[in-house]
């Protein structure tokens, strides 16, 4: 019972037209199985369930509960999960906005990373990659203050200073953002087509990386329109189950 619901609302978590089924069902599914071996697994995807759907706020809060239910070894929260929840939680405030909180759990996240990467588990090389990509923290957190020129020399030595794909790859994106918002156009195509095209650790980077391509296009004028569209369109269909699928529809939907 507990096995088929839990592929239910994973199926239901991968779906656009089913995310707020999917939290509906998680919510069911922790009421009714408080105990079971799945807790944390359902906790995760109902968090990411409720920031496909468009409520980041939640996300953050149910990813955040998840990390500290499972921080300091709790029996049944495998330490990989508990690091990534803390990172997404991250992820999740900087897209509500709300930098303090964000930085928090960047911090959180890459001293858990760390404390795997240090040890000679099968995660370590996938938590040496989550140390890098959170230690990026200070810089999302400027972005999405509008403080590119602050983020950015920090974000370019940093692309070089990267030792996994991930981490260099989340860089680069990071610093792409920057690009855009400083009109540096041409430049950040260049660096967004190496994340989206280049990328192959991460699927909700690289669907960023084609919104935020898309939107270094638009900032040509009528000559990246093109592009840009068909940027966009290539989220919608081959990122549906992504947070930026939401953006990337707004976009076309004014085209």
């Amino acid at each position: 019972m507990c096995s088929s619901d839990l592929a239910m609302i994973s199926w239901g978590a991968s779906q656009p037209a089913r995310f707020a089924d999917a939290v509906a069902e998680a919510d069911r599914f922790l009421a009714e199985f408080a105990e079971s071996r799945h807790l944390p697994s359902v906790r995760a995807l109902k968090a990411r369930a409720a920031w496909l759907s468009g409520d980041a706020e939640a996300a953050r809060d149910g990813y955040r509960a998840l990390h500290d239910a499972g921080s300091g070894g709790a029996d049944g929260y495998p330490a990989l999960m508990v690091a990534e929840a803390a990172l997404s939680a991250g992820h999740a405030a900087i897209a509500a906005k709300d930098t303090g909180t964000a930085r928090e759990l960047f911090t959180a996240a890459e001293n858990a990373f760390r404390e795997i990467a240090a040890g000679d588990s099968a995660d370590a090389t996938r938590a040496a990659a989550g140390v890098e990509e959170a230690s990026l923290g200070e810089s999302y957190s400027r972005i999405a203050r509008e403080d590119f020129a602050g983020a950015r020399g920090a974000l370019e030595r940093a692309v070089d200073k990267m030792e996994t794909p991930a981490g260099r790859a989340a860089a680069r994106l990071a610093l792409g953002h920057c690009m855009v918002g400083l009109g540096e156009n041409q430049a950040a195509i260049r660096v967004l087509g190496w994340v989206s095209g280049l990328d192959h650790s991460n699927a909700d980077r690289r669907a960023m990386a084609l919104v935020a391509l898309a939107q270094a296009e638009m900032g040509l004028g009528d000559k990246g329109r093109t592009a840009a569209k068909a940027a966009l369109d290539r989220v919608v269909a081959s990122y549906g189950g992504t947070p930026a699928a939401a953006t990337a529809r707004a976009i076309l939907a004014t085209f």
